[in-house]
């Protein structure tokens, strides 16, 4: 029987001997500089365009990012599983397979999405939002899909083998780019078309580079000319492999569908106003998300190698420690976060965008609870409960599909409240089961 002191003994030897707080803060801290820098972003975007104007281009990327929420496999949860499982075990052929099958999956669903976009853009952009001048606009955010998708499965690599440093260089990077390409059309008061064209050439670059760094990285490693090696090498896994991507498949899809389907229902029934406030509340939110993104990202590959090598599951009190320590801290800084929104937006933000900090505030009380409990999905990832998480995920997303269009009508912040109801549910079930299974 594995004991609590060699279980951890392994993961400080898998994290290679440096702590969870050094890799976890140095993500979080790329992230924090990352949100500094979309943050300036969005402050340029809303005071140069208004809450009108503002609006108009997240419904124009609202739809393409919907389509890709329904099509797109997502695969970076399963690819990092993997590929951290066949690192570890040395099965070099089997790694790359994974990694070449991971790529095409993404790019070939997200050649699929921008036709999606070419062929029904017109008709949404005419008969759903009512403004038909918005179908180029969709098609151009869509067409930085294809190499987008890159990044998904190159940060996988950058994951397992803990180079950290780089995806945080990429992240900072990311936004340093579009910021800069923002305040260039700002100069030039290009209007809505300029936030989109930015953030398609930032995506762009994005994805790029990550697949190039991670592509030299194996290759240092001595795995190279991934793209040589036949798909067939992962043919005995492929009743696992089907059904875990065909699960997370599912989950990311029901994710990203209870993000974006309230923006499209709000801009039908209340209009851009509120569609720029949720988009924004959305923004924020997700920075309050990152230290518990970073936390999970570097335990990840290790509870994938522990829970695959070990003959026990006793880790209850390593994840109850993360809580304390880890998370408890980030759930503090959330809070304190939330309680300054009232001073930040108007001055940041202007006078306008001050009826949405009661809905922010709504939001970040359910993400910091979910900080808390940063290791929930990268458990159910490891133990590979991808279809328990995925039924969950589903029950969630309809749940705010349903509030939703209930309260629309009432404006952003009941839209807020109903999310934050979900989530927290969501969680509450996630947390009991994980616990459970440990007793």
């Amino acid at each position: 029987m594995v004991q609590i002191a060699e279980l951890l003994t392994i993961a400080r030897r898998r994290v290679g001997g440096q702590s969870l707080t050094l890799h976890a803060g140095m993500l979080a801290s790329a992230q924090y500089l990352s949100a500094a820098l979309g943050l300036l972003t969005i402050v340029v975007v809303t005071r140069w365009l208004g809450p009108e104007q503002y609006g108009v281009s997240v419904l124009a990327m609202a739809y393409p990012s919907l389509l890709w929420s329904f099509l797109s496999f997502k695969p970076i949860s399963i690819a990092t599983r993997y590929i951290a499982s066949f690192r570890a075990e040395d099965r070099r052929t089997e790694l790359l397979g994974v990694y070449k099958l991971s790529y095409f999956l993404d790019v070939g669903v997200s050649g699929v999405v921008v036709l999606f976009v070419a062929l029904t853009g017109p008709w949404v952009a005419r008969n759903i939002y009512g403004q038909p001048e918005l179908a180029p606009w969709m098609l151009l955010f869509a067409a930085s899909f294809p190499c987008y998708a890159l990044t998904g499965t190159g940060q996988a690599v950058l994951i397992v083998w803990r180079r950290f440093d780089w995806l945080a260089l990429l992240q900072v990077g990311e936004q340093v780019l579009l910021l800069m390409l923002i305040v260039l059309s700002f100069v030039f008061d290009v209007g809505p078309i300029g936030y989109i064209a930015s953030a398609t050439i930032a995506a762009t670059l994005s994805g790029l580079t990550t697949a190039s760094l991670a592509t030299w990285l194996l290759g240092r490693q001595g795995f190279a000319d991934w793209w040589r090696t036949p798909l067939s090498v992962v043919a005995a896994l492929r009743a696992d492999l089907t059904r875990l991507f065909g699960w997370n498949y599912l989950g990311v899809t029901m994710s990203g569908i209870a993000l974006h389907i309230p923006l499209v229902i709000l801009g039908r029934v209340r209009g851009a106003e509120d569609v720029a406030f949720l988009r924004l509340a959305t923004t924020l939110t997700t920075a309050a998300t990152y230290p518990a993104g970073a936390l999970a990202k570097v335990v990840y590959p290790t509870l994938s190698e522990l829970l695959n090598s070990a003959s026990s599951h006793t880790y209850g009190s390593m994840l109850r420690r993360w809580s304390m320590r880890e998370g408890a801290a980030g759930c503090v800084a959330v809070l304190l976060g939330g309680a300054a929104l009232p001073y930040i937006v108007p001055l940041v933000f202007g006078p306008s965008y001050v009826p949405m900090v009661p809905g922010v505030q709504a939001l970040l009380s359910s993400v910091a609870v979910a900080t808390v409990c940063f290791w929930i999905n990268p458990l159910a990832y490891a133990r590979g409960e991808v279809g328990r998480l995925t039924l969950v995920v589903s029950i969630q997303s309809a749940c705010v599909i349903v509030g939703v269009l209930a309260t629309a009508p009432s404006g952003f912040f009941a839209v807020a409240v109903v999310i934050s109801v979900a989530q927290a549910g969501a969680l509450a079930y996630q947390v009991w089961w994980a616990l459970r299974q440990e007793r």
